[in-house]
Formats: structure tokens, sequence, C-alpha cells
């Protein structure tokens, strides 16, 4: 059911179209071309990376982890979304000054956005529930970023069936992994799978039931 919903969705643009609408109406001064891409990249990775970070801290503050993490290791931790902020950073005031790429100034936004969510990733790190805050954060960054990329792309129909089938895959070879992990791996019942036992017994029956009206041949 997934593969079908992706394979159509993206088959038949209609993830393609909806960010267009939206790139409509976020960006209305940008390229058409690009609006329905930069639309997402902006809105996705956004709400993904709140909704993780929201849920990591969350999970943080009632499991009680400790932020002992070194100040590189909450830094390195961090740069997904230092990185996501800085282009954003550089983003909007390209498009809100009107001023084409590349430019120093954009660079020197993008780099000032990088450095000041970088350092304050790492401080928010050092706290008890804040390395759960962190995490959330990038996780949901790096997330929202590919799924953006997929939906604003236009496939068409071979590619979009393409990818729906190996979503469908993935999803089944997930659920069976999920599965495998909480029931485990119980032999026989593996091994029932695999042997046709009602079709053996059904012919061992039948070859009895021969047996018992066919009469035996006498030897001379």
């Amino acid at each position: 059911m997934t593969g079908v919903v992706v394979g159509l969705a993206l088959g038949l643009n209609f993830t393609n179209r909806g960010w267009g609408v939206a790139g409509d109406a976020l960006l209305p001064l940008s390229d058409p071309g690009v609006r329905p891409l930069g639309a997402a990249l902006i809105v996705l990775p956004i709400v993904a990376a709140v909704f993780l970070g929201l849920l990591g801290l969350i999970r943080a503050s009632r499991t009680g982890e400790a932020g002992s993490a070194g100040v590189a290791e909450r830094a390195v931790a961090a740069v997904p979304t230092a990185l996501f902020v800085g282009w954003l950073a550089a983003f909007v005031y390209a498009y809100g000054s009107r001023i084409a790429w590349p430019d120093l100034g954009i660079v020197g936004v993008g780099l000032v956005g990088f450095v000041f969510t970088l350092v304050v990733l790492a401080v928010i790190g050092g706290w008890r529930p804040g390395r759960g805050l962190v995490g959330g954060l990038s996780l949901g960054t790096f997330l929202g970023v590919i799924f953006a990329v997929f939906m604003a792309i236009g496939f068409g129909g071979r590619v979009g069936a393409a990818i729906g089938v190996a979503a469908g895959l993935a999803v089944w070879s997930g659920m069976t992994a999920v599965e495998i992990m909480q029931r485990g791996v119980d032999g026989e019942e593996l091994m029932k799978r695999f042997v046709p036992q009602k079709t053996i017994d059904m012919t061992k029956e039948t070859i009895e039931w021969v047996r018992a009206r066919t009469p035996l041949s006498r030897r001379s």
C-alpha cells in the first residue's frame, strides 16, 4: 500500500504541484522553476526539526539522560541544523535583497548563521535534556531536507513508479525486521512456510489408499 501511494504521488507529480502552489505563495519573486524546491526546503526541514527536537527533549527529560558529551561531540551533532540555518539565513537575505548568487554578502550572512547556531546548540547540548533536543533537531533537519528534495521534484511516471516500488520494499523489509526483533526467529515455524507439509501428507494418504486397493502380483 505504501509503495502504491508513493508511486502515484510521485509519478503523477502530485507533490511537485502541491509545493508549486506553496512556492507561489511563499516565494512569488523567485523563478517559477525553483519555487517548489525552495518552498519544500524551507518548510519541511523546519517542521521535522521542531517535531523531532521536541520529542528528543521530552524523551531526554523523562529518562534523565546526562549531557556529559564533550564540546567537539556536541558541535558535530549540531552541524546539520547549523548548516541548514546558515543556508536559510543566506537564502532569506538574498531573496529579500534581490541579490544574485554568488555574493560575498550572502556568504557572510550564511557563515554568521552557521557559526551562531553551532555555538548555541553546542552550549544547549551541555545541559541534561539538551542532548536530546540537539539530536532531534539535527535528525529532523536531515530527514526534512531529504524528503523536501524527493517531494518537490517532478519525477514523472517511470521514475515515480520505481521509487514507489523501492519504498514498498523498504517498508516491507523494515516491518519484517521489527517483527523478527520483537518475536524472534522460530525455526520450526519458518520451516513450515517452505515445506509443503499438507501436500506431503496428502500424497502419503493417496499412496496408502492405492496400495490398499491394488492387489499385489504373486511372484512366479
